[in-house]
């Protein structure tokens, strides 16, 4: 898996990578109020599993299956 965004809320960082290969590149966009991200025109090479680990003083993890059709 490779990191596609990253939110330090309490440093008021925001960050969003194309990825390895670039396949996000102009695709994503991060809400810096509730820090939600959109993959935009979304193809079937964006589909497979995401995680989103959020670091507070309890780190939770999330993991999210895309199937793109």
């Amino acid at each position: 898996m490779s990191l596609i965004a990253k939110v330090n809320a309490e440093a008021r960082c925001f960050n969003t990578s194309d990825g390895p290969d670039g396949r996000f590149r102009g695709r994503l966009e991060l809400d810096h109020q509730t820090g939600s991200l959109t993959i935009t025109n979304i193809r079937t090479e964006h589909a497979g599993v995401y995680k989103v680990t959020i670091n507070r003083r309890i780190v939770t993890e999330y993991r999210f299956s895309v199937m793109v059709h």
